[in-house]
């Protein structure tokens, strides 16, 4: 079995996913952009079953009614989300050390109608 592990940008937190990821995709939604700083993220999904934090945990902030977002509380990288009552857990891709992976592609986009305007004319 194929293992993914990945860490925030300033090491302190660490974690491990031991299944093979799914739903790779952007998300354009405003609570992403202002998480982020970015017009996107790019995430990815791992059975919670399968995820561990090995080092450090992250601290949560509920973004929503059903969603808490998790971030290292020492360098403020955004890391994972989890929605109330899912067996999954969203990572960041670009927090995995294998970003590189093809199976990170994103294979759909979500809330494109959120992204700027400029976002939108950039052509695909």
């Amino acid at each position: 079995m194929t293992q993914y592990q990945g860490k925030c940008q300033c090491g302190h937190i660490r974690y491990r996913a031991d299944a093979q990821p799914s739903d790779p995709h952007f998300c354009h939604c405003h609570m992403c952009q202002r998480l982020s700083g970015a017009p996107l993220i790019n995430w990815v999904t791992f059975p919670l079953s399968s995820f561990q934090f090995e080092q450090a945990t992250p601290k949560f902030y509920r973004s929503s009614a059903r969603t808490r977002r998790g971030f290292c509380p020492e360098c403020g990288s955004q890391i994972c989300a989890i929605d109330d009552g899912d067996d999954c857990i969203y990572i960041t891709v670009t927090t995995l050390d294998d970003k590189q992976n093809a199976c990170f592609a994103p294979e759909f986009e979500s809330f494109e109608e959120s992204s700027p305007p400029w976002m939108q004319a950039r052509g695909k």
